[in-house]
């Protein structure tokens, strides 16, 4: 008989904000070891989570064991038998992410790599989950079973994030398979009317991109929490959750990137639950894992979720340049561009990117940036040789290998060398040098152009943020003006020129490019001044325009181009 690992949660105490665990399993070997993951697949840094745990105990034969802490997330003790153990535990839910665990007395949003631990022995054996809810509490859960909820393994299980409450819940369908969507959190009635027929949309033009009617999953649960100020995804392999301000609804570029958002995570079933890199096939929950494939998974992903809009007839040529052109904004005004490959990006996830300071805009770029604009690079070079992104996306699906394997850079180099021999050398090229894509080249081979206009009236290369009637420094450019002068982030803006300032607004009053000002600034509780000389060379707005002398052969390959699958 197989071996079955019984998971109960009870969340009955949700005004304490905790949950309760309890695992039971019979032990095959004498030495027992259970572990908390680290971090939660899809979001590449480790968190911890075993920070939450309290009261954890181990029960065997009517005994309490004595649990051995190996590390932070791992312990171990020895067996009494092959009779049940049962190991129980508390876990504080407060923090409200994607990939961590909130509960209060309205609702619950658990991540389980944040709540369940892993019995090592057990991880490939058959896992079933039981809860305990508040009073008239509905549960929602992207797996099969009622009161019992049935997993083939441990990895199953804990890629099913919970909901439960009294949570709005509607259905559609994607060619034959069932769409449940739930809607989190209180809020105006910031949904347009037009909601459900533009995420059907979304998902359809998801599935085109495959070349498929349906998506891959057998059913697909679609959470969205409309919560104020936060913003976030997180993919799994039958459903995903997003977190988006409903006040950034209410406009229409806002509820153009809500929809890319959606489209975002509906991709994410094909490309990385899917179709992974080598290194994430099998999770090692203990430890992090390096991978320089990231910006495929995620740089691509976000070069399509810029378009599929436009694939679903939601928007427009015209919001296509305006995004893509956001984009290069983003990407030509941080300094970290000359600093960190996009390579180097994805190995660097771990310890950079989720850990960012203020000061990161100096030595870091995203794999989500820079990836997106590879990718729009690569499609342009793919689309002159009468192939294209969304095909090399789809061979490298139909690869059975590679959905077994794992995929490394040297399989999308090989399936580029098929197409091109010149292609496998610009990729290393873009991926492992800085600044290195060919931005302006591409857009040119459009028919299109990068124009600029100055952002402000001079540069000064910091970033201020208003507080309680403050001006705080949030981040300095290396080598600008404000580096030059002295100033750091956190510093106060107290006065320029002996003029009080108080509002962000105040220094474009107050400085001129060329002219030298003199700064008090708080800095630990002490005043001090130093003088700047805000620089003539302008921070500058890019943005795409049509080229006014377009080719025939530019025309062609842009009508090619927008046609994206």
């Amino acid at each position: 008989m197989d071996q079955i690992v019984e998971v109960h949660l009870d969340l009955r105490n949700a005004n304490k904000q905790l949950v309760k665990v309890e695992i039971k399993w019979k032990p095959k070997s004498n030495l027992q070891r259970i572990l908390l993951p680290t971090w939660t697949p899809g979001s590449y840094t480790i968190r911890d989570h075993s920070q939450n745990i309290y009261n954890i105990s181990i029960e065997q034969l009517g005994q309490n064991i004595e649990l051995t802490r190996e590390n932070t997330s791992e312990w171990s003790f020895k067996s009494l038998g092959n009779d049940y153990a049962k190991l129980s535990y508390e876990v504080q839910a407060t923090n409200l992410t994607v990939r961590t665990c909130y509960i209060d007395n309205k609702f619950a949003s658990l991540c389980l790599p944040a709540l369940i631990m892993l019995v090592s022995e057990q991880r490939d054996n058959k896992h079933t989950l039981e809860l305990d809810l508040p009073e008239n509490w509905a549960s929602y859960v992207p797996l099969k079973g009622e009161k019992i909820i049935s997993a083939i393994d441990y990895d199953e299980l804990i890629d099913a994030p919970i909901h439960a409450g009294l949570l709005p819940r509607m259905t559609f369908t994607i060619g034959s398979i069932p769409h449940e969507l739930i809607i989190v959190g209180e809020h105006p009635d910031c949904l347009p009317e037009t909601f459900i027929d533009d995420v059907k949309k979304i998902c359809k033009a998801v599935c085109k991109i495959h070349d498929v009617q349906e998506p891959i999953a057998k059913s697909f649960q679609i959470v969205i929490q409309l919560i104020e100020d936060l913003y976030g995804g997180l993919e799994h392999d039958n459903s995903f959750v997003i977190q988006y301000s409903w006040r950034e609804i209410i406009d229409p570029k806002g509820y153009r990137k809500f929809l890319q958002l959606i489209a975002h995570e509906y991709l994410h079933q094909w490309n990385i639950r899917r179709l992974r890199p080598v290194e994430y096939i099998r999770y090692d929950y203990t430890r992090p894992i390096i991978s320089d494939s990231l910006w495929f998974a995620e740089g691509i992903t976000s070069y399509f979720d810029l378009v599929i809009p436009y694939i679903a007839f939601i928007t427009n040529y015209e919001s296509i340049l305006e995004d893509l052109s956001k984009e290069i904004n983003l990407y030509l005004n941080t300094p970290g561009r000359y600093c960190q490959s996009l390579a180097d990006s994805s190995r660097e996830a771990w310890v950079k990117l989720y850990k960012s300071t203020p000061s990161s805009i100096n030595n870091q770029i995203s794999y989500y940036r820079l990836g997106t604009l590879l990718a729009f690079c690569l499609d342009v070079e793919l689309r002159t040789l009468d192939s294209s992104l969304s095909r090399l996306l789809r061979e490298m699906f139909a690869n059975k290998e590679l959905l077994i394997t794992g995929y490394s850079r040297t399989d999308i180099l090989k399936r580029l060398e098929e197409i091109d021999s010149t292609l496998p050398s610009k990729l290393n090229i873009w991926l492992d040098t800085t600044a290195s894509i060919p931005l302006i080249e591409c857009l040119n081979k459009l028919g299109l152009d990068l124009e600029s206009k100055p952002k402000h009236p001079f540069f000064l290369g910091l970033k201020v943020k208003n507080e309680l009637n403050s001006i705080l420094i949030k981040s300095v450019i290396s080598d600008s003006p404000a580096a030059i002068a002295g100033l750091i982030t956190n510093d106060e803006l107290i006065a320029i020129d002996n003029f009080r300032v108080k509002r962000q607004e105040d220094l474009y009053l107050l400085f001129k490019a060329g002219t030298e000002s003199t700064i008090i600034y708080c800095r630990r509780g002490n005043l001090y001044e130093c003088k700047i000389i805000p620089s003539f060379d302008k921070e500058k707005e890019w943005f795409i325009v049509a080229n006014t002398t377009t080719a025939k052969s530019e025309e062609e390959l842009l009508r090619k181009w927008l046609d994206f699958v």
